[in-house]
């Protein structure tokens, strides 16, 4: 009975929608009134008819529904970040018309809430402003309505419902410090004045907030601390709020009462990180590292945000799969209740398809099949490999093939450097095999095409799992690579006695370096050579006297090559093992690399790879085959394999290889 009369009441509220006229539902919150109870009306409208509306970002905070709010008349329950926010954006004397997703979305009927998923890019592109709200400050009275900044200095807040006084925060920070709590300059907010005079591009030895002094306290307390306060709201973690952001023409970013445009957010971080690295680099130089990165932190989030704005204003025909997968990578920090929400999430972002087979949200698949499907779709979409798990992967909370990625998981700046890396090799490039990736999936196995290459032969006892241990493993790594070598006749070819170093330390590189902080391929560059050289005298000096019968001394080193090398060089060997094939090459794999594993190069793939064979299985759709685990990508030592050129003898032997 009470299933039934709950039925009843989904009904009377949510009425079916119509996928085929991209229908949705937008809330009315009307006017305060004097009891101050938060009434809302909702209704259908049509997307494509060009409804006037605002759309609410905001984290939904614990899932709990803790608050009541009068929805059509009838009791309707929010969560409590929700309804802190609906008491700030309702007006006074006007009715406000929003989408939100908690009360548009019928959260109970699984069906409606994928149609919907599937219409968020629209419903945030149509949009004509988002209010991303950021959360509450507690103590600040829910009367006090939205205030917002003024354009010229002294930066006094003005409440664009009521029209209150300037001077309202100065007052209200005398009030709240006579009560004994703390500034108003420990909140998130306290950073918008600061970001509005930094929109006008002004120096930071200018800005007013300062003072005269620039003590180093200062700078701390009145510039990067205001910023850090900002970053630390939940808000910025959420995977959803990414395309929140950025698919709207109008944002409105509000902490409480208090609000800011964001085109001056992402303006004031443009200009911060142009004056820090520039003119006003002198002014930041007192600052600690760990000061310096926290300033780094809030200009490099902005700029990632500005860069999607840019690159979808840019592209009148939309975004394809080859930059979901980017996005996937660059926001993988981000996170989502469900899962499912880690890719479900960002597209709306992806606009266009083409004629590929696009990925629809289905929160009936689980979560494995979902990041399954996700592989295999963008495989099919991108017609290459850059998809699968560079690495052996961690433990993962789900049953993952080996060859499909945890989405959930988030990546470090090593990863997308390292992603970048990979992105120059060309292995399966040649006149003889530029084919791109043919995929066949069935039942959790992945088919494609390869050549194989050799058998895992040896592998290194030894791994360099951080910084502090590595001069160990490239002592021990470089013993056995010089022991295993005849070098005798190689030395007649070329000019330099130390001809073995140089190919070891172009290993450890995996024939990259980077110069002015691009990634670049070394490409048998005779001043490459000179930099690596530069690079072991420096941060090696055990190493370099073991490899090299050249004078230290001529060897001049500049700091920025050393540095660009030393981070290369980190990026390549990192959670790595040095092992030998069956030809007697050297190269750097997985650390779960073993002996009895294979290195094959697969159709459309960058890098060679080790797979391990399982034996025989009776596959679903695919009979009894010959099967492997994917065990991640390697760096070889021949350039040839790794960068491309070195199949055409081999393009006979191409078989199928199937991945469990």
């Amino acid at each position: 009975m009470l299933e039934s009369s709950q039925r009843d009441l989904d009904l009377d509220l949510y009425p079916p929608l119509d996928p085929n006229l991209h229908q949705t539902r937008l809330v009315t919150i009307l006017p305060r009134d004097c009891n101050g109870r938060i009434e809302c009306q909702l209704r259908i409208i049509s997307l494509d008819c060009d409804p006037l509306y605002e759309a609410l970002s905001y984290v939904w905070g614990e899932s709990k529904k803790g608050r009541s709010i009068l929805l059509d008349g009838r009791e309707f329950s929010v969560t409590d970040n929700l309804f802190a926010a609906l008491g700030r954006i309702r007006k006074r004397e006007e009715k406000r018309t929003l989408w939100i997703d908690q009360i548009c979305i019928n959260q109970r009927n699984l069906a409606e809430r994928e149609q919907q998923v599937r219409l968020m890019g629209k419903i945030f592109s149509r949009t004509y402003r988002a209010l991303l709200w950021l959360g509450d400050i507690p103590h600040i009275s829910p009367e006090c309505g939205l205030q917002y900044l003024s354009s010229q200095p002294p930066f006094t807040w003005k409440d664009y419902d009521t029209e209150s006084s300037s001077g309202w925060l100065g007052a209200l920070s005398s009030a709240e410090a006579a009560k004994g709590r703390p500034p108003l300059t420990v909140y998130p907010h306290s950073a918008f004045p600061l970001l509005q005079e930094l929109s006008n591009n002004a120096h930071i030895r200018h800005l007013s907030i300062l003072g005269t002094s620039k003590s180093n306290d200062e700078l701390y307390q009145q510039l990067i601390y205001p910023l850090s306060a900002l970053l630390q709201q939940q808000w910025w973690t959420r995977i959803w709020t990414l395309q929140e952001c950025i698919l709207p023409p109008h944002g409105l970013l509000i902490v409480g009462p208090f609000s800011i445009p964001w085109g001056t957010v992402l303006k004031a971080a443009v200009n911060l990180d142009v004056h820090s690295r520039g003119c006003c680099k002198r002014t930041l130089s007192s600052l600690s590292d760990a000061q310096q990165v926290e300033l780094r932190k809030f200009t490099s989030t902005m700029k990632k945000i500005e860069r999607l704005r840019h690159e979808r204003l840019a592209n009148e025909y939309g975004t394809g799969p080859d930059k979901f997968f980017q996005y996937m990578r660059d926001f993988s920090g981000r996170n989502a209740s469900n899962p499912r929400d880690k890719v479900f999430g960002l597209l709306g972002l992806t606009t266009e398809w083409h004629w590929r087979n696009s990925i629809k949200p289905n929160y009936n698949l689980s979560v494995a099949a979902v990041f399954e499907d996700t592989t295999v779709k963008l495989i099919e979409s991108t017609r290459c490999l850059d998809v699968l798990p560079l690495d052996s992967q961690q433990p993962s909370n789900f049953e993952l093939p080996s060859w499909t990625p945890d989405w959930s998981a988030s990546e470090g700046s090593e990863d997308s450097l390292r992603l970048k890396q990979m992105s120059l090799y060309q292995s399966w490039q040649s006149p003889a095999t530029a084919t791109t990736a043919i995929c066949r999936h069935e039942a959790s196995a992945l088919e494609l095409t390869g050549i194989y290459l050799s058998d895992v032969e040896w592998t290194s006892a030894y791994i360099c799992d951080s910084y502090e241990t590595r001069s160990k493993a490239f002592s021990a790594w470089w013993e056995e690579y010089k022991a295993a070598q005849s070098w005798t006749l190689w030395k007649l070819f070329f000019a330099s006695k130390d001809v073995e170093a140089i190919w070891f330390l172009n290993l450890l590189c995996g024939h990259t370096t980077i110069v002015d902080g691009v990634v670049e391929l070394i490409g048998g560059n005779l001043a490459a050579d000179l930099w690596l050289q530069s690079w072991c005298k420096a941060k090696e000096p055990d190493l370099y006297e073991k490899m090299f019968t050249t004078n230290p001394d001529r060897i001049r080193t500049r700091s920025s090559k050393v540095h660009a090398i030393d981070s290369i060089i980190n990026n390549t060997t990192r959670m790595r093992r040095l092992f030998r094939d069956s030809y007697g090459d050297h190269s750097l794999g997985p650390i779960t690399v073993s002996k009895g594993d294979k290195v094959y190069i697969l159709c459309g793939g960058k890098s060679p790879v080790v797979l391990r064979p399982v034996g025989e299985r009776d596959l679903v759709g695919m009979g009894k085959r010959k099967c492997y685990e994917f065990v991640g990508a390697c760096y070889h030592e021949d350039e040839e394999f790794q960068c491309g050129g070195a199949l055409a003898c081999r393009i006979e032997t191409k078989e199928s290889i199937v991945l469990v």
